[in-house]
């Protein structure tokens, strides 16, 4: 057994030293802000907040329990040991959903949850300082992604520009020609018309056969 160390000697790390800053709403709050990149009015707090519904299956105890005036929950945990950190993320967020949908309510009003783990070690060894895991359908992801990597796609939306380009400098062509042919036999209130009123415009164009 350990020496149990004093508080002097504990850090942020230690569950009683986390609980005992994010206790105070303030802190969690920019944290959770921080982290979210996102505005956050107000919070409530609770820490080491259990949820058992069997004795028969495992039940969690959270670090650091909090919502927000729309309802959006936040569960922060400090983690320091490496193992099935993903998994561990999956599980706490299924259980904290549990207890947010009552008998016989709608699936609708489930409430946004966001599970945080702040880790002293890298969980998907890639190098950043942040992971964000999200719920997604794979098959529009895939598409989406198969779409941005088809260099046919990408010479096609290039030939498309060029057509583009190509179809708005001819119109601006026969627009200025229009206006010429206006202006030379004195048809100001025609022009003028014709700027405010696209299809009085395009019976001008047929009209001089510039259509």
């Amino acid at each position: 057994m350990g020496k149990r160390r004093t508080l002097q000697e504990l850090t942020i790390k230690d569950n009683f030293m986390f609980g005992a800053v994010m206790l105070e709403p303030e802190n969690s709050r920019r944290l959770l802000e921080l982290i979210l990149e996102k505005e956050i009015e107000k919070i409530e707090v609770s820490t080491e907040k259990s949820i058992v519904y069997n004795p028969e299956y495992r039940g969690i105890r959270l670090d650091v329990y909090t919502k927000d005036p729309d309802g959006t929950r936040y569960n922060v945990e400090m983690q320091t040991v490496a193992t099935s950190t993903e998994l561990r993320a999956r599980y706490y967020h299924s259980q904290m959903d549990l207890e947010l949908l009552l008998s016989g309510a709608d699936y609708e009003t489930l409430p946004e949850v966001y599970v945080i783990f702040i880790c002293d070690y890298d969980p998907l060894g890639q190098g950043k300082y942040k992971y964000t895991i999200d719920s997604m359908c794979r098959e529009v992801q895939k598409t989406v992604k198969q779409v941005k990597e088809d260099r046919d796609m990408e010479e096609r939306q290039l030939v498309l520009d060029l057509v583009i380009k190509d179809h708005m400098k001819e119109e601006r062509a026969r627009i200025n020609q229009l206006n010429s042919r206006l202006i030379e036999e004195n048809r100001l209130e025609d022009l003028k018309r014709s700027a405010e009123d696209p299809e009085f415009q395009q019976q001008l164009l047929e009209e001089y056969h510039l259509d």
